[in-house]
């Protein structure tokens, strides 16, 4: 086929399978081989089901107008025993895989016995239903039959076997097969893997094992097949140094096969894969004048198979058929399987509520269908961001973060950009930040996070104007009349306020200004001011930018107690007192015990009193980072946020950086929604989906 050229690639990032899970694959296929063997024995009608189907709306129509290949792996069993099966691989698809059929384990079992019967019957459905095949695989270290690996060969006794093998396999399928994956996995990390047939042979198995194919059927193209080598990356880097080596040497070579086993939450602007990284590698394989082909691509969901983790999962699909078609060397792409049923996510690893594929149990295409499909039709996919789904509710979700990061970490910058529409300032707005000596105000770190938040279209939320906390020695140090304190605290204000003005959405004015018992909190400003410190803080804010919402902010307040009591009779006695105060903000710092029980009442009636509630700083402690209690804390992060959007007070909802990478916590502890690598925890998706929910999403 003709293959196309294409632009820039858009970006996203993967997570690569573990090398436990790898192990644990081969073990399963070892175990399977057996059953394979008698299974697909079962043959398969020869029924041209792709021409009865009116295809102009499927996956292969539009993969033929690009000439690009859409494939998935399949078996013959499953294609004789389920008609769903059959007519769903005809209509969508115009290349397939063997999943099992091809591999030596199952072709020949044992010495001299071979078993054609499953790839006859595969490759005549094939045929009868115009698709190409891929031959896969036949060289793997984990597919080698049990005869072979406790045999005791000389070197020329190995190479007999591995020649008769090659020759037999690729003879019999000569000008029916378009390409093989002829090694599979022959690199461990960044070395050669120590296979039976490196033992026995040595490296140059590799070569031999091409020349023999090319020999059985001149006219085939010969992968080399390899996973976590899709980016560039350590083992990229062996994949490509082997290939392009084979190349100098003469070895008929003609491809490279990218896995792409990887997971959900890898829809990532960068860090790990991205398609930025992907597409450079295929560009340098394409240089050497080899396509590339991604071979076996499916997104595991971890169990988690909610409409946003779905949707999340289309964006993956989506992006990487996407960096394929925009890259001239990239010819096909194949999903290991096609439907939920039968991946070997859930045969081989026995995670049964994993929905990894692009079809649902039922054959019912699921959001990666389609985003596969809006690949192929060049159109665009929205990010399902959390900051777009808030915004498209007029809700604010924001993160705190710090000046210095946002310049310092670009991988925490896309996702603040990405993932956020607010963004408060963690420390630069506090008074020792600001001005550190009297009279000497430093506006560099606040500054460049207003210009970052602006730059993205995000809004700003001042953080602590007033607090006991944070005040630099030369006041805490003076020995102030309270005139001169009163100058003070003004002139600090007004400074800050007035430079932002227009540019900071709200400011939290006054922070923790009430104690655990519901008394004022004895601080250096009550002390020199008195109360009234705080009427004169929102007043001054107030005629330095009279349109930036004003809040009071505490911590301990979502729940029933004496300071919750306190803050409320405070902020509705300031509000009849006419102080421009015009709104809560709400620390929540809350642990896996957490209720929501009194947080909407809290909520509306602060709203009777005409203000608004925002939820700031919120991080949920988790004793150990274990499956079942990051499950408890996405359960704490989607009863918070779907409280705030239930109640109409509640605007906006911040968390406390975003990521355990900067948490202020004990390490170990994982109380962000993004993990210390920036891999989304359960609790992006359960913040996700409430979201979605939110919006009433119809079909």
């Amino acid at each position: 086929m003709a293959k196309k050229t294409g632009g820039p690639p858009q970006v996203v990032a993967w997570v690569r399978f573990r090398r436990s899970e790898r192990r644990m694959c081969a073990r399963a296929i070892q175990e399977l081989t057996v059953i394979a063997v008698i299974a697909l024995l079962i043959p398969v009608a020869g029924l041209p089901l792709h021409a009865q189907n009116d295809g102009d709306g499927s996956l292969r129509a539009l993969a033929d107008k690009h000439d690009f290949y859409i494939g998935a792996a399949v078996q013959s069993r499953f294609i004789a025993s389920e008609p769903r099966y059959a007519e769903t691989l005809a209509r969508e698809f115009n290349m397939l895989v063997g999943e099992y059929e091809m591999k030596m384990a199952v072709i020949q079992p044992a010495p001299g016995a071979f078993n054609f019967g499953p790839t006859d019957a595969m490759v005549e459905f094939a045929e009868a239903n115009g698709m190409a095949v891929r031959g896969h695989t036949l060289i793997w270290h984990s597919a080698t039959p049990s005869w072979v690996e406790k045999g005791d060969f000389t070197r020329e006794k190995a190479i007999d076997i591995l020649h008769d093998y090659i020759t037999a396999v690729v003879s019999r399928y000569k000008g029916r097969i378009m390409a093989w994956d002829v090694v599979n996995e022959a690199i461990d990390g960044t070395g050669m893997r120590e296979t039976v047939w490196y033992d026995l042979i040595g490296p140059e198995y590799i070569d031999l094992a091409f020349q023999w194919a090319h020999e059985a059927d001149p006219d085939a193209l010969l992968f080399y097949n390899d996973y976590n080598a899709e980016d560039m990356n350590a083992k990229s880097d062996a994949v490509y140094d082997l290939v392009k080596g084979m190349i100098e040497r003469g070895v008929p070579i003609h491809g490279v096969g990218l896995q792409m086993h990887i997971r959900l939450g890898t829809f990532r602007e960068s860090g790990g894969l991205s398609t930025a990284s992907v597409a450079e590698n295929i560009e340098r394989l394409g240089a050497l004048g080899l396509q590339v082909h991604i071979t076996e691509m499916d997104v595991r969901t971890g169990g988690i198979n909610t409409d946003a983790a779905f949707a999340e999962q289309a964006q993956i699909y989506y992006h990487a058929l996407t960096v394929c078609l925009e890259a001239k060397a990239c010819t096909a792409l194949l999903t290991w399987g096609f439907t939920d049923q039968h991946t070997w996510i859930r045969v081989n690893l026995g995670e049964v509520n994993d929905r990894p594929l692009i079809f649902d149990e039922d054959y019912q295409p699921k959001p990666a269908y389609y985003g596969l499909r809006k690949a192929l039709e060049g159109e665009t996919i929205e990010a399902a961001a959390l900051r777009t789904l808030a915004a498209a509710q007029g809700f604010y979700i924001g993160a705190a973060a710090q000046s210095g990061l946002i310049a310092g970490d670009a991988q925490y910058t896309e996702i603040l950009a990405r993932e956020f529409n607010m963004l408060a300032l963690e420390h630069e707005t506090k008074l020792s930040a600001v001005q550190p000596e009297p009279g000497v105000f430093d506006f560099d770190g606040a500054d460049a996070a207003v210009e970052f938040a602006e730059s993205h279209d995000m809004a700003v939320r001042g953080h602590r104007l007033v607090w006991h906390d944070a005040v630099p020695a030369w006041i805490t140090a003076g020995d102030f009349t309270r005139e001169e304190a009163i100058d003070i605290l003004h002139d600090y204000v007004t400074a800050i306020v007035t430079r932002y003005k227009g540019r900071v959405a709200a400011w939290d004015v006054v922070s923790e200004a009430i104690d655990d018992d519901g008394a004022l909190r004895q601080s250096i400003w009550y002390d020199l001011i008195g109360p009234e410190y705080i009427d004169l803080a929102f007043q001054w804010a107030h005629k330095a930018d009279p349109d930036a919402l004003l809040f009071y902010s505490d911590y301990g307040v979502d729940g029933i107690n004496a300071k919750a009591e306190a803050v409320y009779e405070s902020v509705k006695e300031w509000v009849e007192r006419g102080v421009p105060i015009h709104g809560v903000s709400l620390e929540m710092r809350a642990d896996l015990h957490t209720s929501t029980v009194a947080l909407g009442p809290n909520i509306e009636r602060l709203g009777a009193l005409g203000l608004q509630a925002h939820v700031i700083e919120m991080d949920v402690t988790t004793p150990g980072g274990s499956a079942g209690v990051l499950k408890l804390q996405a359960g704490v992060y989607a009863d918070v946020l779907k409280t705030c959007l239930e109640a109409g007070a509640c605007t906006a909802l911040l968390v406390r950086g975003g990521t355990d990478k900067y948490a202020d916590l004990d390490d170990g502890d994982h109380p962000q929604i993004f993990d210390e690598h920036y891999r989304p925890q359960p609790a992006y998706y359960a913040m996700q989906e409430v979201l979605v929910k939110a919006m009433d999403w119809n079909e």
